[in-house]
């Protein structure tokens, strides 16, 4: 627990300066502005476009969950998928992850440590995408050098990581007994906490079959692309029509990248902070950019929101069971999926 408060003040305190500096340049007046001439038919489908990347999201999971739980209706698993981030949302140290697992684990037959093991992998593939996207425009938009040496040492750091623990996952044997020596002046139950460990490598047989694998990156492009077009509907919607994909490619890129940061929950202010700084970089004014970026979090913030109130509606949970998460407490007994 006090981990967690520790945590938490340092994510604030970022969370605080970063919104300030965004606060402090924005011109008000003029995002007022911008915000009564703005398209909000436009708005609703941005919003429209993340919903539906969020669903293709609980597909992809799906298929990644298929080795423990084969014939699950996405519906099961988006109803996990938007809790998990609607506690994201609210929660820090981003604890709806962990919620997931756990609903998993109870609305399907696959295993927490398993489930918990897909959303490592989810996590490692979405920030593999993001950085060739990047790779991708650099070339035609005007990314600073630093930029460029980070986000290639960032690529080489997950990849490293990824081929690292899918090798462990393939040579699950020989490892155990290297755990179990390292463990050993542990007070714990040595074989069931290294049972445990080692579960949480399974997910990364995914890249030990191809045809599973195909299938999760034809859908992570699905769930890439519509938040993509989402955030160029969002541009639109302010009349910035100069800002094509790439430029919406761009901003989500750094965006999303920008949610590993320690941060309040939602990572309200490392977003905001990425997402302007990304807009000013394709010409978007200094006084503007705070304004857009903070309707971009808050159109993703209602829609999260929403669908997760809407599934914990459906499941019969509430949102104080969210707050039992965080503060390691038992849950209500969430409503099965077949009676809801």
């Amino acid at each position: 627990m006090a981990s967690k408060r520790r945590q938490l003040v340092i994510g604030t305190l970022i969370s605080l300066v970063l919104l300030g500096w965004v606060l402090m340049q924005t011109d008000w007046a003029l995002v007022w502005a911008r915000l009564r001439e703005a398209n909000y038919l436009l708005l609703a489908a941005g919003g429209a476009a993340i919903g539906v990347s969020i669903g293709m999201r609980a597909w992809r999971w799906t298929i990644m969950l298929e080795p423990e739980a084969p014939a699950r209706p996405i519906a099961t698993l988006f109803d996990a998928v938007n809790i998990g981030y609607l506690a994201n949302n609210l929660l820090p140290a981003r604890l709806g992850d962990l919620l997931r697992a756990y609903l998993a684990k109870e609305w399907t037959t696959a295993s927490a440590p398993f489930a918990l093991s897909t959303t490592v992998v989810e996590r490692l593939l979405d920030t593999l995408l993001i950085i060739l996207m990047l790779l991708a425009l650099l070339p035609i938009l005007p990314v600073p050098d630093w930029a460029v040496r980070g986000g290639l040492l960032l690529g080489a750091v997950v990849t490293g990581v990824a081929l690292l623990l899918t090798v462990a996952a393939a040579n699950r044997t020989r490892i155990e007994p290297l755990l179990l020596r390292l463990m050993r002046p542990l007070p714990l139950d040595h074989a069931r906490w290294s049972d445990r460990l080692l579960s949480l490598l399974d997910g990364f047989a995914l890249a030990r079959q191809p045809h599973r694998l195909l299938r999760v990156l034809a859908v992570s492009i699905g769930v890439w692309g519509f938040a993509v077009v989402a955030y160029w509907l969002i541009f639109r919607a302010f009349g910035l029509d100069p800002l094509g994909l790439t430029s919406a490619i761009f901003v989500l890129a750094l965006g999303a990248l920008s949610m590993g940061a320690p941060s309040a929950p939602s990572a309200a202010g490392t977003f905001d902070a990425a997402a302007t700084w990304a807009l000013t970089l394709l010409g978007v004014a200094e006084n503007l950019a705070g304004g857009v970026a903070l309707v971009i979090h808050i159109v993703n913030f209602i829609v999260v929101t929403l669908l997760g109130l809407w599934s914990l509606l459906r499941r019969g949970l509430s949102l104080s069971d969210l707050g039992a998460i965080g503060k390691d407490e038992p849950m209500s007994t969430p409503r099965s999926p077949r009676s809801g």
